[in-house]
C-alpha cells in the first residue's frame, strides 16, 4: 500500500482504525 491509499482510507471510526492498522501492519510484515 502507498502513502497516499492510506490517506484515502476512512478513519472516521475506532473500528475502522483499528482494522486499517492491523491491515498496515500485516502489509508492513509481508512487504518486509
Amino acid at each position: 500500500m502507498s502513502e497516499a491509499n492510506l490517506r484515502l482510507m476512512p478513519h472516521s471510526n475506532a473500528v475502522g482504525r483499528r482494522s486499517f492498522l492491523k491491515m498496515a501492519a500485516l502489509a508492513s510484515v509481508a512487504g518486509g
